[in-house]
């Protein structure tokens, strides 16, 4: 296509699909497409190359109105940038995440694409990419559509959770992946019940209760990695799974205990208070809390009021 020197591929690819209005409003700015990457910018760049390559013509016709054009081939157009854009299925997945609420067809396949490139990519890639997936994930929950069920990412995304418990990585970087990838978590298995089954069956609360460990002692950096693992422990606690998996593996208890220390956020405190509370609902379960200390942790809550503090802040 002799357009695809001038403009983008998947610009060209755009013109072909819609009518002239439409992809008039798009390329004067005017409107937007999550197919394609098209700014003011980028039009300027065109617009100014043509320009460049005509001039000598025009300059031509000025002192000679007959001048006949002598064709000359013109170079491809570079837009800076626009190779370095990650590209799921026909979508740059900057637009997905800038734009959720622009119409995604074939949200599945997208998704799939999405987590074939993070094997292939550098972290901060990698952190696009997942974010990424979790726009498409609430795009079909909240669009109350058939929900996406039996996610395959979830031993990619258990791997890069994750962590040593000796020396964990909480660089900035690796925090900011963390991050992205418990929120898909969250997503995925707030999305259906197969989800979280799956999830279960790969003993993915394990590996997420480590986190809590890890993380439990940097509140101010994995605040939001905390706050979306209890979520998720909120969520599968209820299942049989999960009761049986925390009965052979009471190190769970002792991760979720972490997190209810004085001082901690009020959120993180009260997530985890109820992850307990679900906890206790069961004996055995409730035993295993008692033997991991559980009721000293709470006892530090009491030691700790201070009504007087509370009076103060209701002041």
């Amino acid at each position: 296509h002799l357009l695809r020197k001038f403009i983008p591929d998947s610009v060209a690819s755009y013109m072909e699909s819609v009518d002239s209005d439409e992809f008039a409003n798009v390329f004067y700015c005017l409107s937007s497409s999550p197919e394609i990457i098209w700014t003011t910018t980028m039009r300027d760049i065109l617009q100014n190359k043509v320009i460049s390559h005509i001039q000598g013509f025009v300059e031509e016709l000025n002192s000679n109105p007959h001048a006949t054009y002598t064709f000359s081939e013109m170079e491809t157009i570079e837009y800076p940038g626009l190779d370095e854009e990650l590209r799921c299925g026909n979508y740059y997945v900057r637009n997905i995440i800038e734009n959720p609420e622009w119409n995604i067809e074939n949200v599945e396949e997208v998704l799939s694409d999405a987590l074939d490139l993070v094997h292939t990519v550098e972290r901060q890639d990698q952190v696009v990419l997942i974010r990424a997936c979790s726009v498409l994930f609430k795009k079909k929950r909240y669009r109350r559509k058939q929900t996406i069920k039996n996610f395959e990412g979830f031993p990619l995304i258990l791997r890069l959770v994750d962590l040593d418990r000796n020396n964990p990585d909480l660089s900035q970087e690796n925090i900011e992946l963390l991050n992205v990838c418990c929120e898909l978590i969250f997503f995925s298995v707030w999305t259906s019940d197969e989800n979280l089954t799956n999830f279960l069956k790969l003993k993915g609360l394990s590996r997420l209760c480590n986190l809590l460990w890890c993380c439990s002692r940097n509140i101010q950096s994995c605040y939001s990695i905390l706050f979306f693992v209890l979520k998720i422990v909120c969520r599968l606690l209820p299942s049989p799974i999960t009761r049986d998996q925390v009965a052979l593996n009471t190190d769970v208890i002792r991760d979720i205990l972490s997190c209810l220390i004085v001082g901690q956020p009020f959120e993180i405190v009260s997530l985890a208070m109820q992850s307990l509370i679900e906890l206790s609902q069961e004996n055995r379960l409730a035993e295993a809390v008692f033997k991991k200390g559980g009721h000293y942790y709470l006892l530090d809550f009491v030691l700790s009021y201070n009504p007087s503090a509370e009076q103060g802040t209701e002041g």
